[in-house]
C-alpha cells in the first residue's frame, strides 16, 4: 500500500496474526528508508497488530492505546508486504492471497467504521520502473522537494538544487 498522511493524518495498517498464513514486509518513508518491519520478523512478532503511521511532527503521546506507533519523517510512503507461500501449488497460492486480503489500510480518523481496503490485481500489467535520466527525473525530484519536509541531512543539497531551479 501507498500512503499520504499530509491531509488525512495518521494511517492505520492492520496486519493479521500469522495463523492461516504469514505476511512479511517493511513500511518505508518516501525516501525509501525503513520505518518498521511487520510480521514474524517485525515488532508484532507474528501476532499481528494495528500499526499507526504518523506524519512528521505528530505527537506520539496522542497515539491511542493498542496501536504500534511508526513515526515517519515524510508524509508519503509505502509498504512492501508479501504473503509467504507454503508451496507453489494453486491451492497454496489461493490461500496466501486470501490471507493477504485480511490486511487493512485506512486513516485513523475512520477507525470507528473503517472503509473496505481495495486490492488491485496488477499481475499482467506492464510497469516501467526504470529511472528516467532526462527532464522527468528533475520534475519528480521537484515534486518531492515541494511535498515533503526537509530533513537535517537534506540541507547540504538545498543550495545545489537552487542552481538548477529547484527550490521552495
Amino acid at each position: 500500500p501507498f500512503f499520504n498522511t499530509k491531509d488525512v493524518g495518521p494511517m492505520v495498517l492492520e496486519v493479521p496474526p500469522a495463523d492461516d498464513g504469514v505476511l512479511n514486509g517493511s513500511v518505508m518513508n518516501y525516501w525509501q528508508a525503513a520505518i518498521e518491519d511487520i510480521g514474524p520478523g517485525g515488532v508484532d512478532k507474528g501476532k499481528g497488530g494495528k500499526y499507526l503511521i504518523l506524519p512528521p511532527g505528530y505527537e506520539a503521546a496522542k497515539v491511542p492505546p493498542r496501536y504500534i506507533a511508526m513515526p515517519s519523517d515524510t508524509y508519503q510512503g509505502y509498504a512492501l508486504i508479501r504473503s509467504v507461500l507454503k508451496s507453489g501449488s494453486a491451492d497454496d497460492v489461493a490461500k496466501a492471497v486470501t490471507y493477504a486480503r485480511r490486511l487493512n489500510v485506512y486513516p485513523l480518523s475512520q477507525a470507528a467504521a473503517p472503509p473496505e481496503t481495495v486490492f488491485i490485481d496488477a499481475s499482467g500489467v506492464l510497469f516501467d520502473s526504470t529511472i528516467p535520466y532526462d527532464l522527468r527525473f528533475y520534475e519528480s525530484l521537484n515534486r518531492m522537494v515541494q511535498a515533503e519536509p526537509w530533513l537535517e541531512r537534506d540541507k547540504a543539497m538545498i543550495d545545489s538544487l537552487k542552481t538548477i531551479g529547484i527550490e521552495r
